[in-house]
């Protein structure tokens, strides 16, 4: 039984391009050539839609049994723990069912503690144990971050008793072998793309616009990822580039 695929028919950013489907079980994604998986995470969990990549839930999944646990909580920062918890419950339009893990891994105590006074390893565990909880949680996807040493222990016992009630677990990891037996383990390649590091990304991204054979995206503040249907063409294009430009390259990475 699918519950999600994931099809991208070009690498874009950070996300190489591949395509893969998931059933029940624990399943692993290891990032082999940029650590990031933010925006991979982001593109599965349809928060932030990737161009050219196409996210499906399968047959009576709808989206608010989708939770994704990034690196950073995105949740008001004045809201209390148990604010922040009833309103994740009613947006799942599920009972809160959480409760009773907080107090199991000692968390109990920070139902009144607001948001902004929760370091991110705590806020994180508490989100974790939030969908961990919910039984309207079909899909969980776990990217890398901080996690509270209260709970980090138990994790893989908590992610496997969750996929084997019959939820979809992907977790991020930077190695194989991270996750013992998993369901399946994905290793997403990067390959013929040269990444790029500078100071003044959108200035050399518009002096390479000028090389049609090259398709040019950014991710995040300073990183340019280049297509290349020939590595050696796309090196003569980056150097012409910064000799007409003049601006520093930090980092040129051929992806293999």
């Amino acid at each position: 039984m699918t519950l999600l695929s994931f099809q991208c028919e070009t690498a874009v950013g950070a996300i190489p391009k591949f395509s893969a489907s998931w059933g029940p079980g624990l399943h692993v994604l290891v990032k082999s050539v940029d650590g990031s998986t933010a925006a991979l995470f982001g593109a599965l969990s349809g928060s932030t839609p990737a161009r050219g990549c196409t996210t499906k839930l399968g047959k009576g999944v709808p989206w608010l049994a989708v939770a994704h646990i990034p690196e950073a909580i995105p949740w008001p920062r004045d809201l209390t723990v148990s604010e922040a918890l009833a309103i994740a419950a009613a947006a799942r339009q599920t009972a809160l069912s959480s409760v009773y893990l907080l107090d199991q891994f000692a968390l109990g105590g920070l139902r009144k503690a607001r948001v902004r006074e929760l370091d991110p390893a705590t806020l994180r565990a508490i989100a974790l144990l939030e969908a961990v909880g919910s039984d309207s949680v079909r899909i969980l996807l776990l990217d890398e971050g901080p996690l509270d040493g209260r709970v980090a222990p138990s994790l893989l016992s908590l992610l496997r008793t969750r996929a084997a009630d019959g939820a979809a677990v992907l977790v991020a990891a930077r190695e194989c072998g991270t996750v013992r037996d998993p369901a399946s383990e994905i290793v997403l390649r990067s390959e013929g793309r040269i990444r790029v590091d500078t100071r003044d990304p959108v200035v050399l991204s518009q002096a390479l616009a000028k090389h049609t054979h090259l398709r040019v995206e950014q991710s995040g503040g300073s990183t340019l990822w280049i297509e290349n249907p020939s590595t050696e063409k796309a090196i003569n294009a980056i150097n012409h580039a910064v000799a007409e430009t003049r601006v520093a390259i930090d980092r040129l990475e051929v992806a293999s």
